[in-house]
């Protein structure tokens, strides 16, 4: 989850400025990734979490996603989250993504330093 500590260090406070403080309450579970492609052809497919974390370093998988929940501002046309990315059980890294939503279509309009672990 997204702590206010974290995102008044992180994310310009021109950007915080627009959302509420608190989270989304919808929660996403995603479990077909029919609308969610690579711009760059990458091979994407959901991976058990609970078995890579058995090991310190992932087999059958180069990069593993995590999602924050989602933090929408009043109008719900700009949303803040968190994306982390892990190369293994102990190198990865996170960005957070400042959104907007434009004719319909979500856009990222810019990403800021978030943890290193």
């Amino acid at each position: 989850a997204l702590s206010k500590e974290y995102l008044s260090g992180q994310v310009p406070i021109k950007v915080l400025s627009k959302f509420k403080e608190q989270y989304s309450d919808t929660r996403i579970i995603i479990e077909k990734l029919d609308n969610i492609n690579s711009a760059k052809n990458h091979n994407l497919t959901l991976a058990d979490t609970l078995l890579l974390k058995e090991a310190i370093d992932f087999t059958g998988a180069d990069q593993l996603f995590n999602f924050s929940r989602i933090i929408y501002n009043k109008k719900r046309d700009a949303a803040l989250i968190d994306i982390g990315i892990s190369h293994s059980g102990l190198a990865g890294s996170s960005r957070v993504c400042y959104l907007q939503k434009k004719n319909g279509q979500w856009k990222i309009i810019s990403c800021y330093e978030g943890y290193i672990w």
